[in-house]
């Protein structure tokens, strides 16, 4: 399957789709981007969960996600629904779904959509689909005159090296608020340590740290088709990493617009098909469609203007400015199948929890960058180095020597390594600082 074609779109009589969004437009406040609803079997669902878009460059990562979301089918957890930001917004739905439950789906997909549009964060990509679609069939031409190996070789660059070129990226694009813009807000001064932790590690020196721009612009022994390759797969990370920034803001906010929408809308079957469906979602703090949606509903307790909340906030502000001891307390204590002795440790953890969450945004990646040392007389007292090395007669540029700033975990610096020097043709190393 190279890409899902449009078919069958939802235009049954009994799913309401104007009537759920003139709700979710004149009651709740709601702008969404122009949605398709597309039927699509489970197993074309679970493809689309593993390649996180209707269209992706073959590589075994997805092929890997496929199976894992249908080991977990297989053991009762059921995929709805899968959204995408394209132009328009295309929602792919279950065939098997019942009348109500599409209902609640088209509800939740509105709040998707109403993020795509207006969220400042959201990655406005207008062409990402069509350029998929003729990378892909590039991918095929290149597949029968070059063959799998090599494709795959450039793949697995590009995802080697995934972490360093989208995270740091992102980095400089995520609005933190600062200490005078707190004071609607309860916030611990202490959390203010994670802005200096950020804004000090982006005043770096100049130097070459984008190691994947660095081969692609340098290595000269690249053809024009595998920078296309390594072009193409850069571009489609890169997009879905900035979607991964929103994904408590996405998944409250959808789960907060069907709640309101089916509480209040929906009558009959379609109440009670929507009712065992929310029932389901399970109360965890890693879970963002429960987390998420139960934060926003605190701040609208609050007087916060939900819909505009989540046009102007990421997850790291959501966590970071708006998740407050109070707020926290307020979503504990509305839980009604724990004790009170339980609820009182709870709310006491917040601290850790709130820690938790904000480790995820302002963890500090590896910084590595290509640096001029004699790679072959490093002393092992001082440095740990990886390496993978070439016999003479396979060398086919110069030596790449690159640095990092932080401590790397063995497993994953050997896989890097080995991934760079197979599109770089020539012995690679990296070296970091021993830890005392």
């Amino acid at each position: 399957m190279k890409y899902l074609r449009y078919r069958e779109k939802l235009e049954r009589k009994y799913y309401k789709v104007d009537e759920i969004l003139s709700f979710v437009k004149n009651e709740l406040g709601l702008d969404p981007k122009q949605t398709d609803f597309i039927e699509a079997t489970e197993e074309e669902i679970l493809v689309l969960s593993g390649y996180l878009f209707p269209i992706a460059l073959p590589h075994w990562t997805r092929g890997r996600d496929i199976l894992l979301s249908k080991q977990s089918s297989k053991k009762g957890t059921k995929i709805y629904e899968i959204v995408f930001n394209t132009t328009p917004a295309l929602a792919y739905i279950v065939n098997t779904a019942k009348p109500g439950e599409v209902n609640f789906i088209i509800a939740h997909v509105f709040g998707h959509s109403h993020i795509y549009k207006n969220n400042i964060f959201e990655p406005k990509d207008e062409t990402i689909y069509l350029r998929m679609r003729y990378a892909l069939d590039r991918y095929f031409d290149y597949l029968k005159e070059y063959g799998q190996n090599r494709l795959d070789e450039l793949i697995e660059f590009v995802h080697a090296l995934r972490f360093i070129f989208s995270f740091k990226k992102l980095e400089n694009n995520i609005k933190t608020p600062k200490e005078n813009e707190l004071s609607h807000v309860k916030v611990n001064p202490k959390y203010l340590k994670y802005t200096k932790i950020k804004q000090a590690t982006n005043k770096v020196e100049e130097i070459e740290d984008d190691i994947l721009d660095f081969i692609y612009k340098n290595s000269p022994i690249l053809s024009d088709w595998e920078r296309d390759i390594i072009n193409v797969e850069k571009d489609f990370i890169e997009h879905i990493y900035k979607q991964a920034r929103l994904k408590y803001v996405h998944e409250g906010f959808a789960t907060w617009t069907h709640m309101k929408t089916y509480l209040h809308l929906f009558e009959g079957e379609d109440f009670f098909d929507s009712l065992f469906l929310d029932i389901n979602i399970y109360p965890s703090i890693d879970n963002p469609y429960w987390f998420g949606s139960q934060i926003l509903f605190a701040l609208e307790k609050d007087g916060f203007d939900i819909p505009k909340l989540v046009s102007e906030i990421s997850d790291d502000e959501l966590f970071y400015a708006y998740f407050t001891k109070d707020v926290w307390e307020r979503i504990v204590r509305d839980i009604s199948f724990i004790s009170p002795e339980e609820k009182k440790e709870i709310i006491d953890n917040y601290e850790k929890i709130k820690e938790k969450m904000l480790s995820r945004f302002y963890y500090p990646s590896p910084r590595i960058y290509v640096d001029k040392y004699n790679p072959y007389n490093l002393d092992n007292d001082v440095w740990d180095v990886f390496s993978k090395t070439f016999a003479e007669k396979e060398r086919k540029t110069f030596p790449l020597t690159l640095t990092s700033d932080l401590p790397l975990d063995r497993g994953y610096a050997n896989q890097t390594v080995e991934a760079i020097a197979k599109v770089w043709k020539n012995d690679v190393f990296v070296r970091c600082r021993k830890i005392d």
